[in-house]
Order: structure tokens, then sequence, then C-alpha cells
């Protein structure tokens, strides 16, 4: 996840990026939309690992 923080005049910003298939959320600003986004980001994070099509797949032993 990516946080911006404000600087002179630019609102704080934020969004979810995969560095393994490089999907990205759309990026929210704002101040009550970055928190609400990063209160609820893990949660987002973990959903989109279970179905990355990126993601490490694991061998059954």
């Amino acid at each position: 996840m990516t946080v911006k923080g404000a600087t002179e005049g630019r609102q704080p910003s934020a969004r979810y990026e995969c560095y393994r298939c490089g999907f990205k959320t759309p990026t929210v600003t704002g101040k009550q939309p970055v928190i609400e986004f990063t209160a609820k980001a893990a949660e987002g994070a973990a959903a989109h690992r279970a179905v990355c099509p990126a993601a490490p797949q694991e061998i059954p032993q």
C-alpha cells in the first residue's frame, strides 16, 4: 500500500499495488477517504493475495 502525505496544498492519497502482478486499486485522495482506506487495507490486500495470478503456488507434500 502506498500512502502519500499532504504537502503544500496537496491532499493525502493512498492505493494498494501488488508488486507481483502489478494490480493497482484506484487512488483515493482526501484525509477521510485515506483514513477509511488505510483501516481496510490489510483485509483488501489479503483478499487480493488469495486470488493473485502471480502468487507462488504451494506444492502439496
